[in-house]
């Protein structure tokens, strides 16, 4: 099964593919926010699956339900923030999620 991002057939979802259009929901979605004031911010490099677990063990759990989420940086304060990727672009189809 193939998947859109506007109107881009995609069989997964490459990163760099879609920075700039993150930078762009950002941008819009964050304007009166200072932490992203001045574009002080970066994203770091990548998609980060971030499980979801019911209860918080020593032991390493593998599988399981995630949530596909960028990292952005606060270039002045070194602060984090993550947003879940379908939150800054609602339109995208994601891979194994999304039939």
């Amino acid at each position: 099964m193939k998947h859109l991002f506007e109107g881009i057939a995609m069989d997964k979802i490459v990163y760099k593919e879609i920075e700039a259009q993150l930078v762009k929901a950002i941008n819009q979605n964050t304007a009166t926010d200072q932490y992203f004031k001045d574009n002080q911010f970066e994203l770091v490099g990548g998609i980060i699956n971030t499980p979801l677990m019911p209860e918080l063990t020593s032991e390493l759990t593998l599988g399981g339900p995630t949530i596909p989420m960028v990292l952005v940086v606060n270039k002045k304060t070194k602060e984090l923030k993550f947003f879940p990727l379908r939150a800054l672009l609602p339109n995208l189809t994601m891979p194994g999620i999304d039939k």
